[in-house]
């Protein structure tokens, strides 16, 4: 994977607590993609809901800028139209595709076609996610990986670099 890109996205959703799981895999897109301007893909605050990562997290440590969308109510067709616009000027050369769980196969698709629309080159994460599918249908787990590891571990699958502790 080039490191030498100069637009990256990171695709994560969530609230505050899907963020704090992701740091580590935020910060290792920062230090891969050191000279990249990175646009984070999150959904918007909604007005009494819990708190978004962008009401703490400011632009500049993990990503430069955002582009949110919401993906509830009647008018949400208008909004991720919008979003879209904006991803297509970003000309975004990679997209890091870290989901808050584990996506379907339906989803992933509806989600790389996105991606496609918007113009990005190639997504990260997201193939890892397919082939480190880890939450078999039906059947309990006999321990849980968490979320931290699971994030970097899609990383690795597609070529990033990832420092291990």
């Amino acid at each position: 994977m080039d490191r030498n890109l100069s637009r990256v996205g990171i695709f994560r959703i969530g609230h505050l607590g899907d963020m704090v799981v992701a740091l580590p895999a935020l910060w290792t897109i920062r230090k891969y993609f050191a000279d990249a301007e990175i646009t984070l893909l999150s959904k918007r605050r909604q007005v009494g809901t819990l708190a978004q990562s962008t009401d703490i997290l400011r632009d500049g440590l993990f990503y430069d800028r955002v582009v949110a969308y919401d993906i509830e109510g009647a008018r949400s067709f208008t909004k991720i139209w919008a979003a879209l616009r904006e991803l297509r000027k970003s000309r975004l050369q990679v997209m890091a595709y870290l989901p808050t769980d584990a996506r379907t196969p339906r989803q992933m698709s509806r989600d790389a076609l996105f991606f496609k629309i918007a113009g990005v080159k190639k997504i990260v994460g997201m193939d890892g996610l397919r082939r480190a599918h880890h939450r078999p249908t039906g059947i309990p787990l006999p321990k849980t990986p968490n979320e931290t590891d699971n994030l970097l571990g899609y990383l690795a699958l597609d070529g990033i670099q990832v420092d291990t502790p």
